[in-house]
């Protein structure tokens, strides 16, 4: 048996820009809201050392949100602006044959989950909600410790979804560069890879990274050709030689963003 989810609570600003693929930058607007969420997911192997299948619930409560007076949150009222709760029951499946959870350097990790969320079990809105986050790494060459890792993911959400399960395009792992919610829509779908480069005997280490993505409402809408682009340059720093943590200070940028600075411990993915 084996577990694995997510249990949170947030207060902070949040930028919203308004649904869509082509929002423009003067929307900006902030919003305070509050967020909690637990996640717990029952595992149990299957079929092969790797692979793990079972489920569990989700339960994401957003409240107390201060939206602008007729501001954009305001005057278009999104459904969930200010508020929701999502409460549904979800599908898992999870393969990890990483030999490293925090700084990989071989291996394959997927994590697929299915959930469904109704009002007769204590939600606010009926809808679905499929998430899918795909890697794989590898070593460059024998004669050193270089690594490549290669990174998809997608969230796909149907039905009357509220504000807070939109998917949003951008933060500290994926999409780097651009701020979380810049971009947001049901459907989002981005890849990324990144060379890391290791020196001997130093706990220095360097990554460069590029990227492309976008959120989308209809399949029909996603044009490769409008694709947001990330690219970016990265520092690492060995904390733990024996556990392989790193800090990373990573600066993202693309051609819908100026950038971004960032500073957190463990890798993107």
């Amino acid at each position: 048996m084996g577990d694995f989810g997510n249990l949170s609570f947030q207060n902070y600003p949040k930028y919203y820009y308004g649904i869509g693929t082509d929002t423009p930058e003067s929307n900006e607007e902030i919003y305070d809201t509050y967020q909690f969420l637990i996640e717990p997911i029952l595992l149990k192997r299957a079929f092969t050392r790797y692979l793990f299948l079972g489920g569990g619930v989700r339960y994401n409560k957003v409240y107390k949100t201060k939206v602008e007076e007729n501001g954009l949150l305001d005057a278009t009222r999104p459904t969930g602006y200010d508020g929701s709760t999502s409460t549904g029951v979800e599908l898992a499946v999870l393969y990890d044959s990483r030999d490293n959870i925090l700084n990989a350097s071989k291996g394959w990790y997927f994590e697929l989950t299915r959930g469904f969320y109704n009002t007769s079990m204590g939600g606010t809105h009926d809808f679905d909600l499929t998430r899918f986050d795909l890697r794989h790494y590898f070593k460059v060459s024998v004669s050193n410790n270089d690594v490549i890792a290669v990174q998809a993911v997608g969230h796909f959400a149907n039905g009357n979804v509220p504000l807070s399960e939109l998917a949003l395009l951008g933060n500290e792992q994926i999409m780097r560069g651009y701020l979380e919610g810049r971009f947001i829509e049901e459907n989002l779908l981005a890849a990324q890879i990144e060379y890391r480069k290791t020196f001997k005997d130093s706990r220095f280490g360097l990554v460069g990274f590029i990227g492309a993505g976008d959120v989308f409402n209809k399949t029909t809408d996603l044009n490769i050709g409008d694709l947001k682009l990330n690219y970016g340059v990265g520092l690492r720093f060995m904390l733990d030689k024996k556990e392989k943590l790193n800090i990373r200070f990573d600066y993202g940028a693309g051609n819908e963003t100026d950038g971004n600075f960032y500073v957190n411990i463990a890798e993107a993915y």
